[in-house]
């Protein structure tokens, strides 16, 4: 199936898997801008869109805390 993007929270995407479960992914552009797709979990583990959100903010912290640039200028 195909990740549907939520409509509150930047980044943050669910899929409807076959078995009816739903699964919750979030997204963000490493050091060298590559996008990154993070699986967060199952709903049926007990994981929600919050926790994506939760765990996508940590990582964007974790990137502006970096010493490194995000983003080098040519």
């Amino acid at each position: 199936m195909a990740r549907i993007k939520s409509k509150s929270n930047v980044g943050v995407y669910k899929e409807v898997l076959v078995n009816g479960d739903i699964s919750y992914y979030y997204t963000y552009k490493d050091i060298d801008g590559k996008k990154c797709w993070i699986k967060v979990g199952l709903k049926s583990n007990g994981y929600s869109e919050r926790d994506a959100v939760v765990q996508r903010r940590k990582t964007m912290t974790e990137l502006e805390n970096a010493q490194e640039p995000i983003y080098v200028k040519k």
